[in-house]
């Protein structure tokens, strides 16, 4: 947490009934002006637009937050089955024919440093590609194949034209 739990403490200021519970809290808004409430009347948050000067810090302040594994393992963990809010639903067709067009437009960036270089012994061109994935599409070929040649260690020329040079980082 950003502050810690022991730099606050619960106090109950008094006792009430559901009916009066907002105007009471409202009253102690406007008596206590606490620093950590972010509305300025009683209430939920609901429908609260966040200005664009919190929304930038809320930004700034979010910037190389890790969690722990035990907290991802956690969230994992609350958004599975019917706590995942697309549980039980299917996109309609309508809406995958627009997900594959998008993915097909999409200008997929590989993970950086993995290059591949295939040289065609037919015509001794070097042709560098940015992914194993695009160098197998262009061999027409699965990408398991190209990386169980490399896995092996297999050195000779790929349906005996093809020298593929798989660069790591």
């Amino acid at each position: 947490m950003k502050y810690g739990l022991g730099n606050f403490c619960l106090v109950i200021l008094e006792f009430t009934n559901k009916e009066e519970l907002l105007s009471r809290e409202d009253h102690y808004i406007q008596t206590l002006d606490p620093q950590y409430n972010i509305l300025q009347q009683a209430g939920n948050s609901l429908g609260y637009k966040h200005t664009p000067d919190s929304i930038e810090k809320m930004s700034q302040a979010a910037l190389g937050r890790k969690h722990s594994e035990e907290v991802r393992k956690a969230m994992s963990e609350n958004r599975m089955g019917e706590n995942n809010s697309f549980y039980g639903k299917t996109f309609s067709e309508e809406s995958l024919i627009k997900l594959r067009e998008h993915a097909k437009n999409r200008d997929y960036l590989p993970r950086p440093g993995i290059s591949v270089e295939i040289t065609d012994l037919e015509n001794n061109l070097t042709q560098t590609y940015s992914s194993i994935r695009g160098a197998a599409e262009s061999l027409n070929v699965n990408v398991g194949a190209l990386l169980v040649r490399e896995k092996r260690g297999v050195k000779t020329p790929y349906r005996g034209r093809y020298i593929i040079n798989i660069k790591r980082p």
